[in-house]
């Protein structure tokens, strides 16, 4: 079964830049050797939306014998969104 992430290209790029930084160790969620694995798919996904950007639509697909690459993707969108759980929105 594929499971289709509907986004933005913001994020998926936002993403990108999370796990594939040009100064620091590539990196994944908890098993980093996922990082380029994770990063060509995050490449792939963009390109096949035209190189989408900002609010322009976006979507990753992972199929079932990328079910590691997924929890791995999700587990990097949990640490991003739990940066913002310490801001204070007054």
């Amino acid at each position: 079964m594929t499971s289709t992430l509907f986004t933005t290209g913001a994020t998926l790029k936002a993403i990108l830049c999370f796990i594939d930084p040009e100064k620091t160790p590539k990196i994944a969620y908890d098993k980093d050797e996922y990082a380029e694995p994770l990063r060509n798919k995050i490449k792939l996904a963009l390109k096949n939306a035209n190189d989408a950007d900002g609010s322009q639509d976006a979507t990753i697909s992972f199929n079932d014998e990328e079910e590691e690459l997924e929890r791995q993707f999700k587990g990097v969108c949990r640490n991003i969104s739990e940066i913002f759980t310490y801001l204070d929105y007054d």
